[in-house]
């Protein structure tokens, strides 16, 4: 991971750490990937791409711990499209993290990782009237096993 990086230490009792377009991308052994298209009432046009990185610790006695990767290409055809990649769920290990010293990070979305973020992005899709049109791509991501 690059240096330029937002860390917030006691964020609602969670550590978070945020990278806006700057960031290593991490690679990983893909196994599947997902896609589906929302097409909002009222399209919002952005010009830019953007990618963001967000690692998460939620302080708790057992392991809350995720890091998820996603990059925001903007396209004018009223439609979002949410893409995804599925890993393995034992990756290899990321070293650089704020998981707890008993976990073990390993790179990849899982596919209950996954199925998260499917679930999420149509929920709101359906329930938000206004969205950027273009693609949503998560690219990368990272989980805790404890050890």
């Amino acid at each position: 991971m690059q240096d330029d990086v937002y860390v917030f230490n006691e964020f609602k009792n969670n550590k978070i750490r945020l990278w806006i377009n700057s960031y290593e991308a991490i690679h990983f052994n893909v196994i599947d990937s997902f896609e589906h298209t929302i097409k909002p009432n009222k399209p919002i046009i952005l010009n830019s791409k953007i990618s963001i990185v967000v690692e998460l610790l939620k302080y708790k006695n057992a392991s809350n711990y995720a890091l998820l990767g996603a990059t925001f290409i903007p396209f004018e055809d009223g439609v979002l499209r949410v893409k995804g990649l599925v890993g393995k769920d034992t990756g290899e290990a990321l070293l650089d993290n704020i998981a707890f010293s008993n976990d073990e990070v390993q790179v990849g979305i899982p596919v209950e990782y996954s199925q998260a973020i499917l679930n999420t992005t149509l929920r709101h899709g359906y329930n938000s009237d206004s969205l950027p049109t273009g693609t949503l791509f998560f690219n990368f991501g990272a989980h805790a096993t404890a050890c």
